[in-house]
């Protein structure tokens, strides 16, 4: 039930703990059902993490999540739902549940998830290469989903311009939905949802937005996106750790290069002269290196699509109607854990395997 994994959340339990549960527990009746013993001994809780689930007392505080989302028509969607976005479940520290306004569905194939992240204190340079971008990459797919997390700057100019486009875009928040941050982007966050897109935050209601929740916001951001695109950055910025987690997922990231006498480009240059980012000036750089073509000329698409070595090499070690976790498939496969990580995010985007209930995937073509 969602008012288990709601409990669950409330206590504020290390992410990839969590994540490390999904792979003993089916659910989250199920592990605030379990023993103290049953914990530490079969998934190798720590005594303290163990008795803290064993004695949770967040019910009372999950009613009144629920009845908040049940009367503004917020959906609550763990990780063990269908619904869960693919991508972000596919991280060593996805959320337990998130929290969605708006009625975007993050199941939906063919959708090409773009990360826009940048300073706060934007330049005029910093604003144009970020409309040129979104732009671009609209004028190649109406499949585009931009990422970002509604801030001032950067972030606030690539969901305009995703708008403006006719794109969809995520807003991921560092506060509950009771709120909107800053105030000043409550009617873009409606504009947002009016078309279809979603404000997303991993927080419950009365959360405020406290410095710590936006680092920890930075990952889902990173965790929602197949590329990460660095728009703007000084040599010290929250977009440098989303870059940072990013390359950690083993997700591509871009960097705007600015120019070189810009202090405020420096955290982009360092990325891209690190080799951590691919160089980016505009939204043909993101869909070279991601292999996407553009929709305006593509021709009509074969039955089933062209999979990568690595894909294949996955695809293959799948049986019919079998279900089987990620650790059989890199055994069969060959493949690094990384490398079939990439592959199994990609081949779920694109409709050919789905990840169920325990972390199991099967093949659905």
């Amino acid at each position: 039930m969602i008012r288990d994994d709601i409990a669950l959340s409330l206590l504020h339990l290390p992410p990839a703990t969590l994540v490390h549960l999904w792979d003993y527990y089916p659910s989250a009746a199920e592990i605030l059902a379990a023993s103290r013993d049953d914990l530490t001994e079969r998934a190798g809780l720590a005594p303290r993490i163990a008795d803290k689930i064993v004695s949770c007392s967040a019910y009372e505080a999950a009613d009144r999540q629920l009845e908040f989302a049940e009367r503004w028509g917020i959906r609550v969607i763990p990780f063990t739902g269908d619904d869960y976005p693919a991508l972000l479940r596919d991280t060593p520290d996805a959320p337990s549940l998130i929290y969605v306004k708006g009625d975007f569905d993050f199941t939906a194939h063919g959708n090409r998830y773009v990360g826009v992240v940048g300073t706060r204190r934007m330049s005029a340079a910093g604003e144009a290469v970020t409309r040129k971008v979104v732009e671009e990459l609209a004028a190649m797919s109406g499949k585009t989903v931009i990422v970002s997390g509604l801030a001032y700057g950067i972030d606030g100019v690539a969901h305009r311009a995703a708008l403006e486009n006719g794109l969809v875009t995520v807003a991921v928040v560092a506060h509950g939905l009771d709120t909107i941050y800053p105030s000043q982007h409550r009617d873009l966050a409606r504009r947002i949802i009016e078309e279809h897109g979603a404000i997303v935050t991993e927080y419950p209601s009365g959360t405020a937005p406290l410095p710590p929740n936006f680092l920890a916001r930075n990952r889902i951001v990173a965790g929602m996106s197949e590329a990460l695109f660095v728009a703007e950055s000084p040599a010290k910025s929250g977009s440098l750790v989303t870059a940072d987690i990013a390359d950690s997922y083993h997700r591509e990231v871009f960097a705007a290069p600015g120019r070189a006498t810009d202090q405020s480009f420096e955290g982009c240059i360092s990325l891209i002269r690190s080799d951590k980012a691919n160089l980016c000036v505009c939204g043909g750089d993101i869909a070279s290196v991601m292999g996407w073509h553009d929709d305006r000329t593509a021709v009509k698409e074969l039955p089933f699509l062209s999979l990568t070595p690595q894909e294949q090499a996955l695809y293959d070690a799948f049986d019919s109607g079998e279900e089987i976790d990620k650790e059989s498939l890199v055994e069969r496969s060959g493949l690094s854990v990384a490398e079939a990580s990439k592959a199994l995010t990609m081949m779920q985007l694109h409709g050919i395997i789905k990840a169920i209930k325990g972390m199991m995937y099967i093949k659905l073509r």
